[in-house]
């Protein structure tokens, strides 16, 4: 398995979120890169584990360090991996915003397995989890997230994807959520929910 760090840009700032010191958990720690890859770089830094060192990489995947949904290089980087190998499995990791507008754009890129990051269900912890939501500290901004990623998740979910959700655990801010982000997300779809302790 590989992660690419091919999105540099995000949409949203994570109340516990530090890139800069590295400490993002986001999917599958985005936030964890020393450098970010263009497109061409990141298939050709594939192709020289897979046949350089003779490494049999079965998944890629995109999680970061920023929203994959947010860069075009995410989708241009899917397209070239896929043209060049047709077996890879594809994966991706996205905090959901983009997701409703985007889903069938995924399929279509080849992805098969989706892990949408969700760490409320309400405007009232959305607002102690997250700094800012495209700039916005808005109850309107707060609700739109929580609403495209289930809506993300469900429509993802109907088109064939493999969904699951990621959690990050904030004592004191979001664990009463978790069991009731865990039975929205079953009911939309997701298969897994993975709770990530900060």
């Amino acid at each position: 398995r590989m992660h690419l760090p091919v999105a540099p840009l995000c949409n949203i700032k994570c109340s516990f979120c530090n890139p800069a010191q590295s400490t993002c958990v986001h999917g599958c720690m985005p936030g964890l890169t020393r450098q970010v890859l263009t497109p061409v770089q990141a298939v050709e830094r594939v192709r020289q584990v897979m046949e350089d060192q003779h490494i049999p990489i079965q998944i890629v995947g995109v999680a970061g360090p920023g929203e994959p949904l947010f860069n075009e290089a995410t989708f241009e980087t899917l397209r070239l991996l896929r043209q060049r190998w047709l077996r890879l499995h594809l994966c991706l990791s996205t905090n959901g915003l983009l997701l409703p507008q985007r889903a069938e754009r995924i399929v279509t890129a080849g992805v098969e397995t989706l892990t949408v990051t969700v760490n409320s269900l309400t405007v009232e912890t959305a607002r102690k989890v997250y700094d800012h939501v495209q700039g916005q500290r808005t109850d309107q901004a707060f609700a739109q997230l929580i609403d495209c990623q289930l809506r993300g998740i469900e429509a993802a979910a109907k088109l064939g994807l493999c969904v699951k959700v990621n959690s990050v655990l904030i004592p004191g801010e979001n664990q009463d959520e978790l069991p009731l982000i865990a039975r929205e997300a079953a009911s939309r779809g997701a298969i897994l929910h993975n709770v990530l302790p900060l």
